[in-house]
């Protein structure tokens, strides 16, 4: 029963009739209307806060007004990735080399000048097909498949990679307010969390249309689907 064929039954109810009966069974409908009413309070509330990241996301790009200013040499190999590190004043750039879901050994990371000079081609490699990136307390957290593989930046080494067997498609990478480093699964539309050595599922919404890229906006995280983008709370992830 739609909400509003709900209300004009109850209304109808109400009005012309007046036995025990009807007003029992009007104060049952009422109950399922509140009901009703809670569940799209609660979406509109979700949805408003999903319009209000948006316009921000948008006001942001029409202050910045982008224009080029420089572009690389096709040096490259299917560059998938950029994060600027302004601590080292560096850019790097995630390289696929190959073909994103093959395991072969072959992708890399560069490292860029701010003004887009090539600094490394093979700042660090060790990777199979690398793609989204976060940056926290020196550390590079780069996806790669089913790894996220964590770099010191500092020693240029690889610190460890964290297995997640269920894993398809290891996408982008995000890093919350509160420093919880979460990790999108395009390939099982998962959200994972990272804890301690573990990749624990955050969120698992196959509904959404395969989860890619992720952003984090105070206490909120944009998660984008191929149909739908959903807010969602950042507080207490570990225990949600």
């Amino acid at each position: 029963m739609s909400l509003k064929t709900l209300c004009s039954t109850l209304l109808e109810t109400l009005i012309h009739n007046s036995s025990i009966n009807s007003t029992l069974k009007a104060l049952k409908m009422l109950f399922i209307f509140i009901s009703y009413l809670k569940k799209y309070i609660n979406e509109l509330k979700m949805l408003m806060n999903y319009f209000a990241l948006v316009l921000l996301l948008l006001s942001n790009m029409v202050a910045a007004q982008f224009t080029k200013t420089w572009e690389t040499k096709s040096i490259l190999e299917v560059p998938e990735s950029v994060k600027y590190y302004e601590e080292g004043q560096c850019i790097f750039v995630t390289n696929v080399a190959g073909k994103p879901s093959d395991k072969d050994g072959n992708g890399f990371i560069s490292k860029l000048s701010p003004d887009g000079k090539l600094a490394k081609l093979k700042w660090m490699d060790g990777f199979n097909a690398p793609k989204g990136m976060a940056i926290q307390d020196g550390l590079l957290y780069v996806s790669d498949i089913d790894e996220l593989v964590v770099v010191d930046i500092h020693k240029a080494e690889i610190v460890k990679k964290i297995h997640q067997p269920v894993a398809q498609f290891l996408n982008d990478v995000a890093i919350t307010h509160l420093g919880d480093v979460l990790v999108s699964d395009t390939g099982t539309s998962t959200v994972y969390i990272l804890n301690g050595d573990r990749l624990d599922v955050w969120m698992k919404k196959s509904e959404w249309g395969r989860i890619n890229g992720l952003f984090t906006e105070k206490d909120y995280v944009l998660c984008k689907g191929l149909r739908i983008a959903v807010v969602r709370k950042t507080i207490n992830l570990k225990t949600q």
